[in-house]
């Protein structure tokens, strides 16, 4: 995770010393009508699925939206975003089998986003809010030093939602860092932000 994170700033700081903004409405306010970012991050994964909330959840997630309409002195994008959380805990005494057992779990979200982007007249800036909804895929593997499992329902399908806010930052016109909080496939995220047009 650190190699990650140590990575994705090197890589930033390197291309935004390589170009320079060249001044203009694009990027002082880098989401407009018409625009695409993609961008991805790794951070604490949540759990849509809602029954175990035990211990840390590696989680990554990739996201683009589009500028659809703006209002006021924002813009409203749609997009989706695909990710995914694990989870592995071993333990004692669970569900009273009094012997020791391992818990996996695997969850992989499909969601439809949408957000309402603000940059604040501040160059290179953007800060945004929204919502996510969409399948997801849960696999879980509960089993005995034996390896036998012993969950009926291993894995499950459904439906889930959340909220978040985020900011990004673009060295230069097409590339940026970016970071994230809410309840959505991460509880907070960082990572890199690339505009497409």
């Amino acid at each position: 995770m650190k190699k990650i994170v140590v990575t994705t700033f090197l890589i930033c700081f390197l291309m935004g010393g390589t170009h320079t903004f060249a001044g203009g409405k694009g990027l002082m306010d880098p989401m407009m009508k018409g625009t695409w970012f993609i961008n991805f991050g790794f951070g604490p994964g949540t759990n849509w699925q809602g029954s175990f909330g035990r211990g840390f959840l590696p989680a990554g997630q990739i996201a683009f939206e589009v500028g659809m309409w703006e209002i006021g002195p924002g813009v409203i994008t749609l997009g989706g975003e695909i990710g995914g959380t694990f989870f592995s805990y071993k333990g004692l005494d669970r569900y009273g089998i009094n012997i020791p057992f391992t818990y996996n779990y695997v969850e992989l979200v499909f969601a439809a986003r949408g957000a309402y982007h603000y940059g604040w007249n501040v160059q290179g800036l953007d800060t945004y809010g929204g919502v996510a909804a969409g399948p997801r895929f849960t696999i879980f593997t509960y089993s005995t030093p034996a390896g036998k499992p012993i969950l009926d329902k291993p894995s499950t399908f459904g439906y889930g939602g959340g909220a978040f806010v985020g900011a990004s930052y673009f060295f230069n016109e097409f590339i940026g860092i970016n970071a994230e909080l809410g309840f959505n496939i991460t509880y907070a995220q960082i990572g890199m932000v690339f505009k497409i047009k």
